[in-house]
């Protein structure tokens, strides 16, 4: 009985340190997976401020639309810290 409660002890340890590795798997690449997606929005960012140095040359309606769209992913990035 005695090798059985052992054995049944030493299950439970080896499951919950795979639970755990699991866990910590996950998150580390959830966290890769949040830094390629604010690096993307970086580069992203990194066009408007491209187009905007152009923004004179568009019509009204285009160079509004263009900062608008450059206030909200700003604001997104800032969320982000």
């Amino acid at each position: 009985m005695r090798r059985e409660q052992e054995g049944h002890l030493r299950t439970r340890a080896d499951f919950e340190n795979y639970r755990r590795r699991v866990e910590r798997d996950g998150d580390v690449a959830a966290r890769q997976a949040k830094r390629d997606l604010l690096l993307a929005l970086v580069e992203l960012a990194d066009g408007f401020d491209r187009a905007l140095a152009h923004v004179e040359e568009s019509p009204d309606s285009v160079a509004a639309g263009l900062h608008g769209m450059w206030r909200r992913l700003r604001s997104l990035l800032e969320a982000e810290g």
